[in-house]
This record gives C-alpha cells, structure tokens and sequence, in this order.
C-alpha cells in the first residue's frame, strides 16, 4: 500500500463548500412538504410524520438538518419553527416569501446545473419574459422582496 503524504493542509473548506448543496435541497423539501406550517406549535419528529405521511427516521433526520441550519428549534425531543421560519416560511404567514425562494431556485436551478457547460458555450437563450432584468421578472421580484 502506498503511503500518503502529510501536506500539513486541511480541506475542510472544500468539504464545506460540497456539502453545502445539501441545504438549499433541504429547505426546498420542508417548504414542499409544508414542515413549517406544522411546527408553530412543538412536536416530535413522529408527529410530523404522521402528519405529512412520510416515513418516521427520514423525517426525524430532515428535521435534524433543518435544526442544524438554524431554521428549526429542537428541546425536549420536540421540533419547533424559529422566528424566522415562523415569519418566512410558514404559507400561512403574511411575510411568508417561499413562492419567492420556489421561483429563485427555478431560475437558479439550470444555472446552477450547467456551470460547465455556461463556462464552455457561453449564456443559455431565455424565454424573452423569463430573463433576469425582463419587467415581468423586476416586478416579481421587487414584491417579493417588498
């Protein structure tokens, strides 16, 4: 077996940046499955499954993971919104902004995708009204964000 060299160097930088696709995946899920709506009030991880009707263990690690990226607030073996996904996330809300964030992730989606290939051939052709700086575009995502 050949032996690896110590560089002295460390890729957790590296390991960060590819593990960090994980996230956004994730939170499209829990808004898919609406998670955020359950959970104004605490409950187990079996509970949300029960009521969303997925499977017990997968649920309880999606919940672990959106715990782990601050968006959900775990005590006590029950599961509960934080502030901002009570406000932003939950489609009950009235600053909720996930049809925002659905149609930031169709826009990003193909370009996130394809960065290969973007870097090769140079920019995709656009639907004239789904371009970035289309009117149709602006005025979406300046009520979004208002």
């Amino acid at each position: 077996m050949e032996t690896i060299t110590d560089t002295g160097l460390n890729h957790r930088e590296i390991d960060r940046i590819i593990y960090s696709g994980v996230k956004p995946e994730l939170l499209r899920c829990a808004i898919q499955l609406k998670v955020f709506d359950l959970l104004d009030t605490p409950r187990t991880y079996k509970e949300v499954a029960a009521e969303l009707q997925t499977h017990p263990d997968n649920t309880r690690l999606m919940l672990k993971g959106l715990v782990a990226c601050g968006l959900v607030l775990y005590q006590d073996g029950t599961y509960e919104n934080t502030g901002e996904s009570r406000a932003f996330l939950n489609s009950k809300s009235q600053t909720c902004i996930t049809g925002w964030l659905d149609r930031a992730a169709r826009v990003l989606g193909p370009i996130l995708n394809n960065f290969e290939t973007l870097v090769r051939n140079g920019p995709m052709q656009h639907e004239p009204g789904a371009h970035m700086n289309s009117e149709a575009m602006c005025e979406f995502y300046t009520h979004a964000h208002a």
